[in-house]
């Protein structure tokens, strides 16, 4: 199912880069269940939670698409994710952006924050040699 999806994502690509899609056009592929999706849903009476791949439409919220390894691996099975790999994400990013979305992608969606941590760590040596340069320069 996913790789007939990606080969039919690939082929409307090649179509888009000869003919611009009508607002009818995207309108009617946005409404469409076509898109492979992962999830970690329960359906009632189902037993544990389980990976499935469910059948959604664009314009349908709370799913992603993987355009990043890492980001990839730290929300697969935490969030709904497109059946898509990273590469071929990357690779449809244009048509995906054609098709209203630009904020599915996990790139987008996701704001990575970088704090640093530990002990610092001073090198007197160093910082003595750098104060001396700052004193001739400042004369």
């Amino acid at each position: 199912m996913q790789e007939r999806f990606e080969g039919l994502l690939f082929l409307l690509d090649e179509f888009h880069k000869k003919v611009e899609l009508t607002d009818s056009q995207i309108r009617r592929i946005r409404s469409a269940k076509v898109l492979p999706v992962l999830t970690r849903k329960l359906r009632p009476g189902e037993g544990p939670e389980q990976v499935r791949t469910e059948m959604r439409a664009m314009d349908e919220l709370d799913w992603y698409i993987p355009d990043s390894v890492p980001f990839e691996a730290a929300f697969r099975g935490k969030v709904d994710m497109l059946s898509l790999p990273v590469k071929s994400a990357k690779l449809l990013k244009k048509v995906l952006e054609v098709l209203g979305c630009e904020q599915k992608f996990l790139s987008e969606s996701v704001c990575q924050e970088v704090k640093p941590g530990g002990m610092t760590v001073r090198n007197i040596r160093e910082e003595e040699d750098l104060l001396e340069r700052l004193r001739c320069i400042a004369l």
